[in-house]
C-alpha cells in the first residue's frame, strides 16, 4: 500500500491513493484500491480496513470457485462421512457436543435434530461442521448456478439431510446409553510445521492442538475432544469420491492407539488457514 502516488503514477486531479491486493489461495488475482484528490489522504486504518474489504472480495472469488469445483456428484465413498459427539453431565445440567464432517448445517436443520433429541431439552445439543469440503452439499451452496454466483437449484439432497438429523440423534443417544463417571484431562499437542499454512498472511496461524480427555474410573479414555484451525480440504478437486479427508485419518489414525473416540472441532481457520499441498503451495 501506498499514502501518496509517485510522479510516473501521477493522474490529473489524483494525489494519493492506497492499493492492497486479492489473494485467492497462493495467487495473487487483482488489486482493490482507493484514491483521493488529497494529498496524504490514507493512513494505517484506512490501510487495514481496506484489506479486510479484499480479504472479504477474495473469498468471494474462492468461493465461487470451490462451487465450480463441487458441482459434480459422488462417485462413490472413501472413508465415512461421521456425526461424533461428546456428552457431559454434571448431575445438574447436560451438554452434548456434536462434530459433523460437513460443510456446515443451517439453524433449521440443527433444530430439528435437537428436536429429535428431546422436544423439552434439545438446546443441550450443540451441533458443529467441521467444514470438510469433500462431503455432500448439506447448505445448498453446490448445486446448478449461474456463473457459479446466481443459484438455480439448491445441492441439497432432501433425503440426507434427514439421514444426518436422524444420525445425529443416534450419535447422542448412543452416547447417552454409554456414559459412565469420569474425569477430564487437559492437554496440547504441537503441530508439526509444514501441515498448514496461512495462505493470505504468512505465519498467521495455530500451531498448537488444544485437546480435552474424558477418563472413566479404570483409566480407559471415554473421548478426546480435539481442537485446532486448518480447512478440511487436503483432497483436491480431482477427488470425486466422499470422504472426511483429513479428519478422517486423524480419527483413524488416533484410535488405532488410544481407547475411545476422538471428536473434532474446528478452530478459527479465518480465510484461509489450509492444508499445505501442491494446489497452494
Amino acid at each position: 500500500a501506498a499514502a501518496q502516488m509517485s510522479p510516473h503514477e501521477h493522474v490529473v486531479g489524483i494525489e494519493s491513493g492506497i492499493v492492497v491486493p486479492l489473494i485467492v489461495g497462493a495467487r495473487v488475482v487483482g488489486t482493490l484500491g482507493c484514491w483521493s484528490r488529497r494529498e496524504n489522504h490514507f493512513d494505517t486504518d484506512d490501510e487495514r480496513i481496506l484489506e479486510m474489504m479484499a480479504t472479504q472480495v477474495a473469498t468471494a472469488d474462492f468461493e465461487s470457485a470451490v462451487a465450480a469445483m463441487q458441482q459434480q456428484r459422488a462417485a462413490g465413498v472413501l472413508d465415512p462421512i461421521w456425526a461424533r459427539c461428546a456428552l457431559l453431565d454434571d448431575g445438574r445440567e447436560t451438554l452434548v457436543l456434536v462434530s459433523t464432517d460437513l460443510i456446515g448445517l443451517c439453524y433449521d436443520d440443527i433444530a430439528d435434530a435437537r428436536r429429535l433429541v428431546s422436544a423439552s431439552h434439545g438446546d443441550a445439543v450443540i451441533v458443529a461442521a467441521a467444514h470438510n469440503h469433500e462431503g455432500p452439499d448439506t447448505m445448498g451452496l453446490w448445486g446448478k448456478s449461474l456463473l457459479y454466483t446466481i443459484p438455480l437449484h439448491s445441492g441439497v439432497d432432501t433425503a440426507y439431510q434427514r439421514y444426518v438429523k436422524e444420525g445425529i440423534a443416534r450419535c447422542v443417544f448412543d452416547a447417552a446409553q454409554s456414559a459412565r463417571p469420569a474425569m477430564f484431562r487437559v492437554g496440547a499437542a504441537d503441530v508439526p510445521d509444514g501441515i498448514s499454512e496461512n495462505y493470505r498472511k504468512d505465519g498467521y496461524k495455530e500451531n498448537t492442538m488444544t485437546l480435552l480427555e474424558a477418563v472413566d474410573a479404570a483409566g480407559g479414555s471415554i473421548f478426546t475432544i480435539a481442537n485446532w484451525p486448518m480447512h478440511v480440504e487436503a483432497l483436491d478437486e480431482d477427488n470425486h469420491l466422499l470422504s472426511a479427508d483429513w479428519a478422517g485419518v486423524m480419527y483413524r489414525e488416533f484410535e488405532k492407539n488410544h481407547d475411545g473416540v476422538m471428536v473434532y472441532f474446528q478452530g478459527a481457520l479465518g480465510g484461509m488457514i489450509a492444508p499445505r499441498i501442491s494446489k497452494y503451495a
